[in-house]
This record gives C-alpha cells, sequence and structure tokens, in this order.
C-alpha cells in the first residue's frame, strides 16, 4: 500500500471518529472520583461539542441532559446547581454562583431551564438525567448565559453537604433566533472603598449591563485624580461582561492617599459605536487611610520576610558548596 493509500484511510478514519464522537466530551480531572458530559439537544450549535450552546426556537421546548460516571466503588450523590452566568470582581465568568437572578431581569435562565438538583450514581456506573429547555412564545434578539454546577456530595457527615473536592462548570448558551442584537447599555451604580484582598484595598465601581448582551474583550481605562488634579493612580483591563448583569470593576488603590475628596475616570470602551465614560467624585476618610496602609504594611513585611529566606537559602547552598570543595 502507498504512502497517498494510507494517508487517505487515515484521514477518513479520523473524519468518522470526530462524527461519531460528536456528543462525547467529558469533563474530568486525572484520577477524580467522577466525571461528567453534556448530552446535547437537536438545537444544538454543530460546530460547539464542549458545552450547551443552542439557539432559540419560539413556542418550542428542548431536551438535554447529563451524563455522570462514578469511579468509586461505592454509590455516590451529585449535587446540580443551575446558575446565572456572572462576570465575577476578578473579571472572569463564574457559573457556580449561586444567588438568585435579579428580579428586574426580563430573562432568567433559571426560569426557562430544567433539571434535577440531585442524582444518585451506582458503584463503577454511569447514568443520565433529563432536563428541559422552555423556550418563550415570541422572538429573542438577545443572549441568555448561564452554567451547570456539578458537585459531589459528601455523606460522610452527619448531614450532607457539598464536597470540597472536585467540581465541574458546563456552561450554557441560549442565542435569540434574531441576530441583530439589542443595543448595549451600561450604567454606574454606586462607587465605595472597600477591602479587595488580604493585602490590598480598591474602589469598586459597580457597573449594571442593562440588556441581553453578551459583551466580548470590552476594554476599561480607569483614571484617579486628587483635588489638585494629580494622577494618584491608573489602570487598564479587557474583561468580557455577562448579559443582564451587575458587576464590580474594582481598581487597586496602590498609591499613596490622604483623606479628601479624588476624581475617578473610567472610559469604557466595547467598539467605536459603544463607548461609555463616567466621571465622578468620591471621598478617602481617615478610616480608609488607615485601612489602606495597614495592608499594605504587612504586605511590605511578608515581601521582607521572603527575601530574609531567599538569602538564607543562597548562604546555606554557597556555604554546602564551599565546604564540599575544602573537602576534596
Amino acid at each position: 500500500m502507498n504512502m497517498k493509500k494510507k494517508l487517505g484511510i487515515i484521514i477518513m478514519v479520523m473524519l468518522l471518529a470526530s462524527l461519531f464522537n460528536q456528543n462525547q466530551t467529558v469533563y474530568a480531572n486525572e484520577g477524580a472520583d467522577y466525571s461528567v458530559s453534556p448530552i446535547f439537544s437537536e438545537h444544538q450549535t454543530k460546530t460547539v461539542d464542549s458545552f450547551f450552546d443552542i439557539r432559540w426556537e419560539p413556542k418550542q421546548k428542548d431536551i438535554i441532559g447529563l451524563k455522570i460516571t462514578n469511579n468509586e466503588a461505592t454509590e455516590q450523590s451529585y449535587s446540580i446547581e443551575l446558575n446565572k452566568a456572572r462576570t465575577n470582581i476578578n473579571g472572569i465568568i463564574d457559573y457556580s454562583n449561586n444567588e438568585p437572578e435579579a428580579e428586574t431581569a426580563k430573562y432568567k435562565i433559571t426560569e426557562i431551564v430544567k433539571l434535577p438538583q440531585k442524582i444518585k450514581v451506582p458503584a463503577n456506573s454511569t447514568k443520565s438525567i433529563e432536563g428541559s429547555v422552555f423556550f418563550g412564545s415570541k422572538d429573542f434578539n438577545g443572549i441568555i448565559m448561564g452554567g451547570l454546577h456539578i458537585s459531589k456530595i459528601d455523606s460522610s457527615k452527619n448531614s450532607a453537604s457539598v464536597s470540597n473536592t472536585v467540581s465541574y462548570n458546563i456552561p450554557i448558551v441560549l442565542r435569540g433566533n434574531v441576530d441583530k442584537r439589542p443595543n448595549p447599555e451600561i450604567n454606574l451604580e454606586t462607587i465605595k472603598v472597600a477591602k479587595f484582598s488580604s493585602d490590598k484595598y480598591a474602589l469598586n465601581i459597580l457597573l449594571n449591563n442593562k440588556n441581553v448582551n453578551f459583551l466580548k474583550e470590552v476594554k476599561f481605562k480607569a483614571t484617579v485624580t486628587n483635588s489638585a488634579g494629580d494622577v494618584i493612580e491608573s489602570q487598564t483591563n479587557q474583561i468580557d461582561i455577562t448579559p443582564e448583569t451587575k458587576f464590580i470593576y474594582p481598581i487597586k488603590l496602590e498609591g499613596k492617599y490622604k483623606p479628601g475628596e479624588y476624581q475617578v475616570k473610567l472610559q469604557v470602551n466595547h467598539s467605536k459605536k459603544n463607548r461609555w465614560t463616567f466621571d465622578d467624585k468620591f471621598t478617602i476618610s481617615k478610616k480608609d487611610v488607615k485601612d489602606i496602609k495597614a495592608v499594605t504594611q504587612n504586605d511590605n513585611k511578608n515581601w521582607l520576610v521572603y527575601i530574609i529566606l531567599g538569602m538564607i537559602v543562597v548562604a546555606g547552598i554557597g556555604l554546602i558548596i564551599f565546604l564540599r570543595k575544602r573537602h576534596k
């Protein structure tokens, strides 16, 4: 058999394998006790095989599902949460936040998609569950985003609770049957100084993506100035913003601040047509200054400890090398 025929057979096998494995994407960590894979509906986007991507069909009902494989020697139970997708404070799309959807939301994924919240799977077995997607009666021109958060339930305790081990997130995207999306709208809600992490404070700007638009690769440029107009802080970011979501954009406060009034200017650019500029004043109190200094000093102390430990390690290695050479 010549090389061309061999190559042709290999390509044909690969094509056939891809056709038969379109719905076999598996979410699994190496050595994990269980794995999860989505079961797609007839309205699944054909080119997407790693998460639910479904086109809206007015007055229709769609069937989706999950396949869970238990790799343990005993029966296990698993929790299945359906959550709205939210851009979190770190600029990452989060599918595990189980806070209720806002009452003002026009489209609630928890009312559109229905799935069992719990499943038991026998030892060393695979079990499937079925859920449904109820489309509204009217055309839809937006994007709805959510996700399934699957966790093992720890039954070793007196009261069963979700285990802190491996969990999986499978996104769900519902795309409108009308391709022309609504005009995006972002509003500023509140501004406040708050703790961002153990070693940082931030100016938290609460923004609201009001419409059913998924805004990808949105560019942020923020500048903080004092009452004299001096620039104290500046930062740039690029993040994705989920539809109908209130989210915090944090400006990390790393400069030297004194109590008083400051100005923040935030530019948000999605495209040439979609640009927003927010310009507002805020106050930093004496307590804020004290808190910011406290965490900054703690951070500096931590770095000093790391430097000293590094010097001790280097000195120790140098001493060992010296003694070995001397012994020779």
